[in-house]
């Protein structure tokens, strides 16, 4: 009931101190009626009390304050206008009840709608429910989740852990799984909250495994290494993978390590290295008993035969002569094969060398018997000067025979290597050999086959290195042989007429100078089919040769 209801102008004077509700006075309805709401404003006033005291919740305060000020001046003004139908005073108690309920009610209405709609826009009790259920679900999911993450932690085949650091700077591990306990024997009772030295005696292991922790540790980016040792379990090796862990904050608080055993791997791996190096060995004894073989035959065969002549009387020297020089001629052939054995093992620092001396002739590119090249220092050279002198001298030993046109494809300029010059010299005199025979092998077959050789030169400055590739119209190396043509001893010449050792030997240069050799076939099918031989050295001051094949096009003879 509003203060409005009844207006106080509407209700008639009464003389004062009369009874409003005598002789059927009409009076009793209005009074009834203020009465009634100022009784209905105190109840509701009285309930929204009680309630607000037992929900003490944020905002309801302010809500319950503005509520209550508003019912009690609203009762106050019903009580005030059923004062007056007793003692009407229209000049002071109803104007200040009633303006003092409006200003009361339109201040508590202008502050009670942002009060009303924050408290509005908290959760319902449904809602509540609703996102506590959906909270339970959600830790649900989270508890399965962390079960399957433990089950799959227990059960993995590496040995898995985690490791932190004390405030004392010694490691401690907080947890390991079977596999890591099975690996090293030792169960994770004894493990947890102790360090590396809980398997391990040997104290140089354990230091660089506590090294390699705290690498992982400082360079917050994961670290792998391997390691080897006895343990509780017996002589192991593993590989180790560390991952830091992070708090909130971004800081490596611990590591999480996978472990795998790989001791079986590595044993496998010592007995195919072995079994390859007797390999290696026996085929080496195999070539070098066979090389050897012939010279050695013939020294004997003209060494008896000059002795059975002196003993019989019969020497002439210019016979004995003959037999000094065979002799002497196959020593030097067996020093020559010798020298190229040492060859394959030898690492000679690099530097600039002598220009060529002859051209190539066979195998090796030297004659029996020749001094070997003086060392020199190592240093940087100008690899297109070196490989320009190489091809003047081949073409023009080749023009002279009337064999194989040989050409040289170039770029302008200087090409900085560091090495050796006299052994990339022998090198590509080697590889230009090797072209010349498989082109004249070619042509006994195929009269008609073309007789070219190119040697191009190609520099990629961007990649550091450079590329200098033999191309011949040889028919190309048989897929068949192509993985063994750099072993040593092994030659698809005719017997006599090779080693097996100058594609080794080349191989042996390039390493030395930290490039490589490779090979392919090109023109597969065609007349001008034929095998390219690419030497890749880096560049003077420049970065090592990356991996994989850089092809060098060649120009046409």
């Amino acid at each position: 009931m509003s203060a409005s209801a009844f207006p106080v102008d509407s209700v008639p004077a009464l003389p004062h101190g009369s009874d409003p509700f005598r002789h059927g006075d009409p009076l009793w309805l209005p009074a009834g009626a203020e009465a009634a709401a100022a009784a209905a404003s105190l109840v509701i006033l009285a309930a929204l009390v009680s309630f607000f005291l037992r929900r003490r919740e944020p905002g309801f305060p302010i809500l319950a304050a503005l509520l209550s000020l508003f019912l009690l001046s609203d009762a106050t003004a019903h009580l005030a206008r059923l004062w007056m139908l007793w003692r009407p005073d229209h000049g002071a108690t109803g104007p200040v009840a009633t303006g003092l309920a409006a200003v009361i009610g339109l201040a508590s209405a202008v502050l009670l709608r942002p009060v009303l709609a924050k408290t509005l826009a908290r959760p319902s009790p449904a809602d509540l429910a609703r996102e506590i259920e959906v909270r339970r679900a959600a830790e649900a999911r989270a508890r399965e989740s962390e079960a399957r993450l433990a089950s799959l932690f227990e059960h993995m085949a590496d040995a898995v852990f985690v490791v932190g650091q004390r405030p004392d700077g010694r490691f401690a591990y907080e947890s390991v799984n079977p596999a890591f306990e099975r690996l090293f024997g030792v169960g994770r009772d004894r493990l947890l909250g102790q360090g590396p030295r809980a398997f391990l005696d040997d104290e140089a292991v354990v230091a660089l495994i506590e090294r390699r922790y705290a690498e992982a540790l400082a360079g917050h980016a994961p670290v792998a290494y391997e390691a080897c040792g006895f343990t509780r379990a017996g002589y192991r090796h593993w590989h180790t993978v560390l991952a830091p862990i992070r708090d909130p904050e971004g800081q490596v608080v611990r590591l999480l390590g996978s472990v795998r055993d790989v001791t079986e791997t590595r044993r496998l791996q010592a007995d195919l290295q072995e079994a390859a190096r007797l390999a290696t060995v026996g085929s080496m004894c195999a070539g070098v008993a066979h090389e050897m073989s012939q010279p050695v035959n013939v020294i004997a065969l003209w060494a008896g035969n000059a002795r059975a002549a002196l003993a019989a009387g019969r020497a002439e020297p210019e016979r004995l002569a003959r037999a000094f020089e065979v002799v002497l001629d196959q020593s030097r052939r067996i020093g020559a094969l010798l020298e190229r054995m040492r060859e394959l093992t030898r690492e000679e620092p690099a530097g600039p060398g002598a220009r060529p001396a002859a051209p190539p002739r066979g195998e090796g590119g030297a004659r029996p018997g020749a001094p070997a090249a003086e060392a020199e220092p190592g240093g940087p050279f100008d690899a297109a000067e070196a490989v320009a002198a190489v091809a003047a001298v081949a073409s023009r030993q080749y023009a002279i025979e009337g064999t194989v046109e040989l050409t040289l494809d170039r770029p302008p300029g200087t090409i900085p290597v560091q090495g050796r010059r006299a052994k990339l010299e022998q090198a590509l005199l080697q590889l230009i050999a090797n072209a010349h025979d498989a082109v004249l092998e070619r042509r006994s077959r195929e009269p008609g086959a073309p007789a070219r050789i190119v040697v191009a030169l190609r520099a990629d400055h961007a990649g550091g290195v450079v590329a200098i590739a033999v191309r011949d119209t040889g028919g190309g190396v048989p897929e068949a042989v192509r993985g063994r043509i750099f072993d040593p001893f092994f030659t698809t010449k005719e017997p006599g007429r090779g080693t097996g050792l100058g594609l080794a030997i080349v191989q042996g240069v390039a390493r030395s100078m930290g490039g490589r050799l490779e090979t392919w076939n090109e023109a597969a099918g065609t007349a001008e089919a034929g095998a390219v031989f690419c030497l890749t050295l880096p560049l003077a001051a420049a970065a090592p040769v990356r991996p994989g094949p850089v092809r060098v096009g060649t120009a046409a003879a």
